[in-house]
């Protein structure tokens, strides 16, 4: 007659190892935590990678509906250093970004206050093309070859 104490569990009688399986299920709750911490991490590294290089201004659009042509060129620089100026010419602003992924917000500072400086939101970010808004104005900006 099979013991009525046997949980199924190799016939420990009930108590295999209600520590063992204590323990196995920290383990997995603390591997499963690491890696989506892990997860999480390099999505965020992953985004703030794709800012890296050199970008120009493809068109301003204003809460109005108007457009503007861009001009001008930033390059974010991996050291969180960034440089820009007029399409084309040597770099004559420079200042420090940063990127915060979790909430698509990306700061700017400049060395010298000249405008444009302050917290952009991030509205698309891909390879190829970055659109931020800052004051219902939207600088959608594609990234040199």
């Amino acid at each position: 007659m099979p013991d009525t104490n046997d949980s199924g569990y190799g016939g420990t009688g009930g108590r295999i190892g209600s520590r063992k399986l204590i323990s196995y299920i920290y383990a997995m709750r603390k591997t499963a935590f690491l890696v989506l911490l892990l997860f999480v991490c390099l999505s965020f590294t992953t985004q703030t990678g794709k800012l890296i290089g050199k970008w120009t201004v493809d068109k301003i659009v204003y809460e109005d509906g108007k457009e503007d042509n861009g001009f001008k060129f930033l390059e974010f620089l991996k050291d969180g250093k960034l440089q820009g100026g007029v399409a084309g010419e040597e770099a004559s602003k420079f200042g420090k970004w940063k990127y915060n992924g979790k909430d698509n917000m990306l700061t700017i500072s400049s060395e010298v206050n000249r405008g444009g400086d302050g917290d952009y939101t991030v509205l698309k970010l891909t390879d190829i093309q970055l659109v931020i808004k800052k004051d219902q104005v939207e600088i959608h900006l594609k990234r040199d070859e």
